[in-house]
């Protein structure tokens, strides 16, 4: 199964503030040529991955600013029971607490071929069982000073071959790598 990650980090390398805000991104939400590269990818996917703080955040902006759709999304967290999954999404959006590989494999005997891996920890934690294939990451001209890390603490380098970059008028650019071989401590 191909695992995609495609997220928005500052140029300082943050997806988000300390407190999890994301309310940097504001400024770009009209840039409607990036907009088109997230529906393109969108359509290429048929899963979503993400963590509980993650999903929390995207569902805190309501309904009229939920970006999935009809998607299947899995929100992967240790307590599963915990999560609150609005009325508008509760049809497609499920949660688990199983081991990442057990995860992909459901995920798999269910016909999946293409997953979108969304959240700093879920992205690592990804990363870590060489589960990601591809990353799209789209800087924004914006300096955080901190924040909540896109990668973390890796175990190890992870190499990357460069597909392809695209510049914004907004001043975005997002670059696509493929990983070279998926990143994995076995």
């Amino acid at each position: 199964m191909k695992g995609s990650v495609f997220i928005a980090v500052t140029v300082d390398g943050y997806i988000a503030s300390r407190d999890g805000g994301v309310d940097f991104l504001d400024d770009f939400q009209d840039d409607e040529e990036s907009g088109s590269a997230f529906t393109d990818f969108m359509a290429s996917i048929d899963v979503i991955v993400m963590g509980r703080n993650t999903f929390d955040k995207v569902v805190s902006f309501g309904e009229e600013m939920y970006p999935y759709g009809k998607t299947p999304l899995v929100v992967w967290t240790r307590t599963p029971d915990a999560v609150k999954v609005p009325d508008y999404c509760k049809d497609v959006v499920s949660c688990s607490s199983k081991p990442l590989t057990a995860l992909m494999d459901d995920l798999k005997a269910q016909g999946r071929t293409h997953v979108y891996v969304d959240g700093g920890t879920t992205v690592q934690s990804f990363l870590r069982t060489g589960m990601v294939q591809e990353l799209i990451v789209t800087r924004v001209p914006v300096l955080l000073g901190e924040g909540i890390s896109l990668f973390g603490k890796l175990d190890h380098a992870v190499k990357l071959k460069h597909v392809k970059t695209k510049t914004f008028p907004s001043g975005m650019i997002t670059t696509h790598y493929q990983l070279v071989a998926p990143a994995s401590n076995n």
